[in-house]
């Protein structure tokens, strides 16, 4: 309550101020209140500037009433403001909550004890209180408040922890909790171009959801944002009604739809721009003449004005959209004028969040360097680069005022992952059964972003041990070091292979996601148990003899994906080159040629559509066309075409043996989502073959394969567990179950 005496103020208002001070305060110091006052002592009191006073008081938000008591004296007028403070909380009570607990509620608390009494905040945390209630199902909850005052005592209110006098107050939350209710039915109501059931795929509130006022928003922005992107420039989507029926026993929610009419885009005209033309900026746009309007292509289009402008350092560009609506021709024209602002450049990048990881890693990363332009592309690169390095479960991109006006400071905010795992377990896999498995490995070694990992595994169809260290920064340049060692023992179909060796690696980084390898390895096989009525002829005549292979490689891969893990946008492709022979110090010689594309695209919410393809050749370099079985293309599996056993897929000789072959293609098609993340479901599609002859494929005779997976994310890496049924085999109907580690692609 502000009070003033007015007849006071007009007979005292050509008089000189002598005095001025402040009664009734207890908690704020007479001095923090006279801060806020433009009155001064000398000065003519003026009506306008103390009322002004009065409510500079009133808005330190700690006084119920603020007054002003006015004396005239002989040399002039004293003046003191009267205020009376607002009461503190001593406790919050609630009365009639039985389905949510006290401590709950708690969590939702913008008023505490010890906090001054304020009625504003008060109504806040009932609604917050109400809205988690109906978030539980509480539609009807009510929830009223009772305030009582206590008698007044010392209480520890001042910052200083000065103890002053305070009258107290207690306040009671009545709740009427009601009784729990579901969503029974979603209504639409004039909505003439789209059926209720395609509407009902856009909103995220569905049947048995509990009705939440901030959720059914959303959905209407959602519903808005559909018809928006349709043409419908003018629709309006408004709640109409929720009520409580009694015969379905839940509630039914109406919501209106006013399509209006679609209108299509008669023009754009850019106001404004010194950098840019019209025709440069029609070039990028997709928003066209005689195309129906679209909100997503229409803010797609300013994203692409704004990166233009961010790659010439505008990065504080405005875009203001003005738009012409002709409703009798149907037809939106749109002014878009363009406030260029100043060109910035960059003064400094610092990281923070990072708790393992060295600032060096996160910086070398950068492409944009202190002194350069502020290139808002090279920052979102960046971006993307930081997250395929796979430590950071979040990377924010904070752009804060440098030391100068045109000067911009880089802050890269991470969160970051596990990087590091020890596990010990049972495994089991369709190729090689049961076993155990114990695996020490981290991709973050000592922050330095080195990669370290140790692995055993055994089983009665398999042994395999392994030690592999990458080193992605040589010398602190883009040029990664790494070897591995192993030895593997495993049972191959018809015979079983003992494998000993190591190989080293070097890669390079070229521009932004682009690096080449070059592999060497050298490595020892002995064939044994080897069936002989059933394995290839080659294999045969190896048993109990030991072979060499010595092979080089290159590796040529594109990466452009937003994330390793859970991908949802991007690609990659690969190209190796491999070459075995006598030349290199082994007793085996081969050419090996793989290439490799990885497309993932994003759809509506969560899905995704993930695509791999492959080609593969191999032939002897002596030409008598003779590669050992082992280094020939087998296929099915939960890496290939699902619905088949693993190596299912092969060749049939002359001699009815099975072999495998000199090329092979084979695509993979996903459609993801999570269900409830860590858990995510994706559904299938394989096809693919393998052929006898060098760069002979035929594909009109692919195996195929369709079926369903689960996949959830664990410390070891994503567990996944597949269904696949094969389509087209007459002589395969069975469908397999597949259990494995790592995604697919």
């Amino acid at each position: 309550m502000l009070l003033l005496s007015l007849a006071a103020l007009l007979k005292a208002e050509e008089l000189k101020v002598t005095e001025i001070g402040v009664k009734g305060n207890k908690i704020l110091s007479q001095e923090a209140i006279l801060a806020v006052v433009k009155t001064t002592v000398g000065d003519p009191l003026s009506k306008k500037l103390l009322t002004k006073d009065i409510k500079e008081i009133f808005n330190l938000n700690i006084f119920d009433e603020v007054k002003v008591d006015l004396l005239e004296e002989k040399e002039g007028i004293k003046i003191n403001f009267i205020v009376v403070e607002k009461p503190t909380i001593k406790e919050i009570k609630f009365l009639g909550n039985k389905e949510i607990t006290q401590e709950k509620l708690k969590e939702n608390f913008t008023l505490i004890e010890g906090d001054l009494y304020d009625e504003n905040k008060l109504k806040e945390l009932i609604g917050r209180l109400e809205n988690l209630y109906r978030s539980e199902g509480f539609y009807y909850v009510k929830i009223s408040s009772q305030s009582k005052e206590v008698d007044s005592q010392l209480v520890n209110i001042d910052l200083k922890n000065k103890e002053v006098d305070s009258q107290l107050v207690d306040i009671d939350l009545k709740i009427e909790e009601g009784k729990k209710v579901k969503i029974k039915e979603i209504n639409f109501v004039g909505n003439e171009s789209f059926s209720s059931w395609r509407l009902k795929w856009i909103i995220s509130t569905g049947k048995r959801d509990y009705f939440t006022k901030e959720k059914i928003e959303e959905d209407l922005n959602q519903i808005l944002y559909f018809y928006n992107n349709k043409g419908y420039f003018l629709c309006q989507v408004e709640l109409d009604k929720v009520y409580f029926d009694d015969k379905k026993k839940g509630l039914v929610v109406n919501i209106h739809i006013n399509e209006g009419d679609i209108y299509l885009i008669d023009g754009l005209k850019f106001v404004g721009s010194t950098l840019f033309t019209e025709k440069e900026f029609l070039k990028e746009v997709k928003t066209g003449q005689g195309k129906k309007y679209s909100l997503k292509d229409f803010r797609g289009d300013q994203g692409k004005i704004m990166e233009m402008y961010s790659q010439k350092g505008y990065i504080s560009v405005q875009i203001i959209p003005k738009p012409f609506i002709d409703k009798e021709q149907k037809k939106i024209s749109f002014e878009i004028e363009i406030r260029e602002g100043e060109k910035c450049f960059l003064e400094k990048v610092s990281v923070s969040g990072n708790e393992i990881t060295k600032d060096k890693v996160i910086l070398r990363e950068v492409l944009l360097k202190p002194g350069e332009i502020f290139d808002g592309q090279k920052i979102n690169l960046t971006q993307k680069k930081l997250y395929q390095l796979g430590f950071f479960e979040q990377v924010n991109m904070e752009v804060i005022p440098g030391d100068q006006k045109n000067k911009k400071i880089l802050n890269i905010k991470v969160k970051e992952r596990k990087t590091g795992t020890i596990s010990l377990g049972t495994t089991w896999s369709s190729q090689y059964g049961l076993g155990g498995s114990l695996e020490v490995a981290q991709t973050n070694l000592f922050g330095n972003a080195w990669k370290l990992n140790v692995k055993s595994e055994f089983g009665k169809k398999r042994m395999d041990y392994r030690v592999g260290f990458v080193n992605p920064w040589f010398k602190d340049t883009p040029t990664s070091l790494g070897f591995n060692l192993f030895k593997t023992e495993q049972k191959i179909n018809e015979y079983t292979t003992l494998q000993k060796g190591e190989s080293i690696s070097v890669g390079r980084e070229w521009k932004s996601f682009n690096k080449i390898y070059l592999d060497y390895k050298y490595e020892k096989v002995l064939f044994k148990e080897v069936n002989k009525n059933l394995a290839p002829l080659d294999i045969i005549e190896k048993e109990g003899k030991e072979e060499a292979t010595s092979s080089i490689s290159v590796d040529l891969i594109r990466d452009t994906r937003d994330k390793i893990y859970h991908t949802t946008k991007g690609y990659r492709i690969s190209y190796l080159n491999e070459m075995a022979g006598a030349s290199l110090g082994g007793d085996v010689d081969y050419y090996k040629s793989v290439i490799e594309g990885r497309l993932y695209l994003p759809a509506f919410w969560k899905f995704v559509l993930a695509m791999r393809t492959r080609f593969g050749v191999i032939k002897s370099i002596t030409g008598d066309d003779k590669v050992r079985d082992d280094f020939r293309f087998y296929l099915g599996g939960a890496e290939t075409i699902r619905g088949y056993k693993e190596n299912d897929i092969s060749l049939i000789d002359e001699n009815k043996k099975e072999h495998g072959g000199s090329s092979v293609f084979y695509a993979n098609f996903e459609y993801r989502f999570p269900i409830v993340e860590p858990l995510y479901f994706a559904l299938f599609l394989d096809m693919g073959n393998i052929w006898d002859k060098y760069g002979n494929f035929n594909l009109n005779n692919l195996k195929l394969g369709r079926g369903f997976s689960f996949r959830i994310d664990t410390p070891m890496g994503p567990i996944r567990l597949d269904y696949g049924y094969p389509m087209n085999d007459k002589e395969k109907k069975e469908p397999e179950f597949y259990f494995s580690i790592g995604t697919p692609f």
